[in-house]
């Protein structure tokens, strides 16, 4: 019965990235993309910021969905590793931010400025 959670909570996230990434945000806006203040200072960070988080999103949901799959392959999940893993998947998103704003500071500078 976890199993099938997990299952359905990779999936969701793969849905999530692949939408992501055939529909990415083309303009800045409140309600949808990868919204911090190092993205939202131009048109070309917003862009930056997206397209560069979308790929991390799309390698997390696969590396989410192979490890449901091989998850689910044995019978006994239990609720606490359900827990786990769902606290892994958010672990996991917080670091896409971390990793979006290292690659952000690489780019450009303080103005929003191509290095």
């Amino acid at each position: 019965m976890y199993s099938n959670a997990a299952l359905l909570i990779a999936i969701a996230l793969n849905i999530l990235a692949l939408i992501y990434k055939f529909f990415p945000p083309k303009k800045i806006n409140t309600w949808y993309g990868y919204h911090m203040k190092s993205s939202m200072r131009n048109q070309d960070t917003w862009i930056e910021a997206n397209n560069y988080s979308g790929r991390l999103l799309i390698l997390l949901s696969i590396l989410f969905l192979f490890a449901a799959l091989v998850s689910s392959s044995f019978n006994y999940f239990s609720a606490l590793e359900l827990s786990l893993f769902a606290f892994v998947l958010l672990l996991s998103c917080a670091g896409i931010y971390y990793l979006t704003e290292m690659h952000m500071k690489n780019v450009f500078d303080e103005s929003g400025k191509r290095k």
